[in-house]
């Protein structure tokens, strides 16, 4: 005769279960805040992007407009400052300032031959320059215009 035996099938005690719990608790304590703002902040990307999309814009509508009248020979830098200076599109705001730039600045020659190179001075000519910013909060694009 065989005798047949049982086996105990054993399952978890309660104090497993209760530490498993509390395990999860935790890790889910620790997770949820960094998911929380990982979730809140995911949108910052596109919102960049857009804001940069909208500066090129109109950074391309200014120079296709600075482009046109520098083909036609009719660019004038106050007229194009006052056009464009304050101009505001789409959120997207228009700084336009005068630069004063010598023309003869960083030209160095070696007018006595001594091998030693000196600053050309002629005097105080001044070329007019524009300096063009495009802004949108925090991005901007900036370029430099001239009239020749």
């Amino acid at each position: 005769m065989r005798i047949q035996s049982f086996k105990k099938i054993r399952g978890f005690t309660l104090i497993e279960v209760i530490i498993t719990i509390t395990l999860f608790a935790l890790v889910a304590a620790m997770i949820a805040p960094f998911m929380g703002t990982m979730m809140t902040r995911s949108s910052e990307p596109v919102v960049y992007v857009q804001e940069s999309l909208a500066i090129g814009q109109v950074m391309a509508n200014l120079m296709a407009d600075y482009k046109k009248e520098v083909d036609a020979d009719t660019l004038d830098l106050d007229t194009f400052k006052t056009t464009w200076d304050g101009h505001t599109e789409s959120g997207v705001t228009v700084d336009v300032t005068f630069i004063d730039f010598p023309e003869t600045a960083g030209v160095y020659t070696d007018t006595d031959s001594d091998g030693v190179y000196d600053p050309v001075d002629q005097g105080d000519t001044v070329t007019d320059l524009l300096l063009v910013t495009v802004v949108k909060s925090p991005q901007q694009l900036s370029v430099i215009l001239g009239d020749d």
